[in-house]
């Protein structure tokens, strides 16, 4: 088991605090909410019932209560019964990265030098086989390579070769003139030099 179920003091929190006062009153304006004590086990079977016993009939399109299901056409609907019935889709939907561990997701410029440290690592600007600088074959000549046993040799992550620049293009030709001067540090990005 785990030790969260130990800690009183935090399930006490997140039932009285964040599901009842938080989750549950806007949760209330547009669905029902059935709520029921199962620390001593329950029957599927009452709530069943209790969702049969719920009189939706009452309730017009445009009530609050029914905002979430205010979809007006087929292809809403068709949408949102894809979406449920898919379990690859549900399951995706408990997947979200870790939104309050601000310190691992990336900004924008955090983003790019990822990029580009990703794109000087030799090998990862083009698919394996077809990185001339580390002495792989011309492409346009290239007529045995199998790309589909050779995938798995690429690099295990995703490299957007595409955020490309100026800047990145002067730093490639530096990194193949230092290549070709026998530079065995050749493929390291140049220190940052800075003048006071």
């Amino acid at each position: 088991n785990s030790p969260v179920w130990s800690n009183a003091s935090y399930i006490e929190e997140l039932y009285q605090t964040m599901l009842k006062k938080q989750y549950l009153p806007v949760a209330s304006e547009s669905s029902y909410v059935l709520q029921y004590d199962w620390s001593e086990g329950g029957d599927f079977e009452v709530v069943a019932e209790d969702i049969e016993r719920l009189q939706m009939d009452y309730h017009d399109k445009y009530d609050k209560q029914q905002k979430d299901w205010r979809l007006h056409n087929e292809e809403g609907f068709q949408t949102k019964r894809h979406l449920f019935s898919n379990k690859e889709s549900i399951y995706g939907q408990f997947r979200d990265p870790f939104w309050s561990a601000d310190k691992l997701i990336l900004s924008p410029p955090e983003g790019m030098e990822q990029e580009r440290i990703r794109m000087m690592l030799p090998g990862n600007f083009y698919r394996y086989g077809f990185n001339t600088i580390l002495g792989d074959p011309e492409p346009m000549f290239n007529f045995g390579m199998k790309h589909g046993e050779n995938w798995y040799k690429d690099a295990p992550y995703f490299v957007d070769n595409f955020q490309t620049d100026h800047q990145w293009f002067r730093d490639e030709d530096v990194r193949k003139s230092k290549k070709a001067a026998g530079d065995p540090d050749w493929w390291k990005p140049a220190a940052n030099k800075s003048s006071h």
